[in-house]
Order: C-alpha cells, then structure tokens, then sequence
C-alpha cells in the first residue's frame, strides 16, 4: 500500500486525476470497487491480488485503475470506523450486507478521499439498487455533519479511530504508552511508497528497469527501487517486483549460497521466495511452504514470472503440523 503523509487525520490521498462515471464507457469503477469489498475476506485472497485481477479483466485505465486501488485500500485500512460512522448516520432498524457495502465505498469517496461530493454520492447512489434511499439519506447527513463525523474520530477508542483489534491497540498501549500508541496506530493505517526489487534472474533486468523513467534507486538498498508509481509492465515481465526493503532483512541474514537447501515457511506470495532464489542462484533447493491452499497459486505465479526454477511448494501449516521425514532427508 502507498504510504500517505504521518498525520492524525484518517484521510487517503486523493487519486491525482478521479475519473468521472464510466456509464457507457466501459466498467464502472465503483461498481467494481464494491464487489471486490464484497467478495474480500481476511483469509482469503489478497485485496492487492484482487485488485490486479480485476483491472486487468476489464482493461482498466491507468487513472481508472489507481481510482479502484484507492477505494478498496481506503475501505480495507478503515473498516471499523467506517461502521463506526454508519452506526451513528442511521436510525436504526436492519441493515443488508450489500447495502452496507455502498455505504462503506460513499463514506470513503466523500470523507476519506474527499472526491467531488456530488459524484460521489450521485453515482454511488445510483448503483445502490434497493438500498438507494437509504445510501442516499446516510451521505447526504454525512456531508452535512462532516465536522461531527471527523471529531467523533479523534475521540474514538483506538480501535476505533485506527481500524484494528483491540488486542493489539491494547499491547501497544501497555508496552508503548498512549502516544506511542498513537504513532503506531497512524504508522500502521499510512500507505506505504511504491517500491520495486530488481529482479536478477531476469537477464537486463537492471539495464531495463534503470531506462524507466521517474524510478530513484534507494541507496541503502541496493537494487531497491522508488516509484512515482507501478511500472506494470516491468512487473508483468519479472524485470521486477513490488518489495519493500523491509522484507530483505531476513534473506539477508540468512545469506544463503548457491546449492543450499533452504526452507520458506510462509512463502506466500513470493517476494522473500525470490529473493532467496536470486541468492542462490536458482542453484539448490528451495521449500516454499505456506498454511494457506488459496495463496499458493500466487506464489507459483509470482516465482514463475521472476525466473525462480530450484523452488519446491508445498501446503503446510508449521504451527500444528511437524515436517514429514521425507522433507529432514
């Protein structure tokens, strides 16, 4: 996820360019923005992944498709106060999962990527189906009570305000004091930048990547460049993947040399995978686990576009089940 300004405010930055309905230009973004938050759960596949998969189908633009990443992650990273502003928007009285939906994608544009309000809620509205009275009503009080919405955040519970467990709000608080709770809390809901690895087993990849205009190679770690935004098409090829420096700590410490035998206990999606593999020169052996059945088809997409050929994958889940013999030989 990108990562937006440290700041006490919940908003996401606004897409550069938000594109106006696409009603008989093709899909509408909205529209996809809501299915995907639909179909999304915390086991299941990655809301990224999810992303990709549905630009990709339907042929989205560049600003169509950053408009769609914008909504979904805006909605992911606040879900819990965005219920929170809902519950305290309504009257009462039952509400459906889909319309729930809508009003979670209307609260994001009008309060959280403050998009042209009358956009905002007139299209949102329109694709509401049955619910469209009652999304109407809650973003228009919304509109009208922004002020009260925004300082019903700041003094919300941390859980709250920053959209994540209890538990885990609780331990920082302990361990950390409320201020130290505060920055952890903003840290944790901030997109972070855009940054891509070279891939090394991709032979020219370096000279490909570095011929791309706007990338800033990160001096502190080498082969780790900052993007204005996703080069796609050095992605799709395996010049590169998206990676964050801090996810090469741990292969750099395992230093792994060609020939090695070396064990990737939670591999999905692959980016610590293939980093392992560029180390040891696609030479040895590599087992690439994970608990989860539905990441694994990522992961073996992932390695095979990056060039990786010494990966084993397997399902496993460490935490209740031991390595099978054959694997100790």
């Amino acid at each position: 996820m990108n990562r937006r300004s440290q700041s006490s405010s919940s908003r996401s930055p606004r897409p550069s360019a938000p594109p106006s309905s696409t009603a008989g230009a093709g899909p509408n973004t909205r529209l996809l923005a809501w299915q995907i938050l639909r179909a999304w759960k915390p086991d299941g596949v990655y809301a990224e992944e999810m992303v990709d998969h549905t630009a990709r189908r339907n042929s989205l633009s560049s600003p169509n498709r950053a408009f769609l990443k914008a909504m979904v992650f805006a909605a992911l990273r606040n879900l819990t106060l965005l219920d929170a502003w809902i519950d305290r928007l309504r009257d009462g009285g039952k509400l459906d999962h889909d319309t729930r939906g809508w009003l979670r994608l209307g609260l994001v544009q009008c309060l959280l990527l403050d998009l042209p309000e009358h956009a905002a809620v007139h299209e949102t509205v329109e694709l509401a189906g049955r619910g469209r009275g009652l999304v109407n009503a809650v973003l228009r009080r919304a509109l009208r009570e922004r002020a009260e919405l925004e300082k019903f955040r700041l003094h919300s519970a941390s859980e709250i305000r920053f959209s994540l467990p209890k538990f885990l709000t609780d331990r920082w608080t302990k361990h950390f004091h409320p201020l130290g709770m505060e920055k952890l809390g903003t840290w944790s809901n901030t997109p972070a930048p855009v940054i891509v690895r070279v891939n090394k087993l991709f032979s020219g990849a370096e000279e490909k990547l570095a011929a791309l205009p706007g990338l800033t190679p990160i001096e502190k770690h080498p082969g780790f460049f900052l993007c204005p935004e996703l080069p796609l098409e050095a992605l799709a090829s395996g010049w590169c993947y998206a990676q964050d420096p801090s996810t090469a700590e741990a292969p750099i410490l395992l230093a792994p040399e060609s020939g090695m035998t070396v064990l990737d206990a939670c591999a999905a999606p692959g980016g610590k995978a293939a980093l392992l593999a560029q180390m040891m020169e696609n030479k040895g052996t590599l087992m690439a686990t994970d608990s989860a059945p539905n990441r694994l088809e990522r992961l073996r997409g992932n390695l095979q576009r990056l060039h990786v050929k010494n990966t084993e994958i397997q399902v496993h889940d460490w935490e209740t089940t031991p390595a099978p013999a054959s694997w100790k030989q």
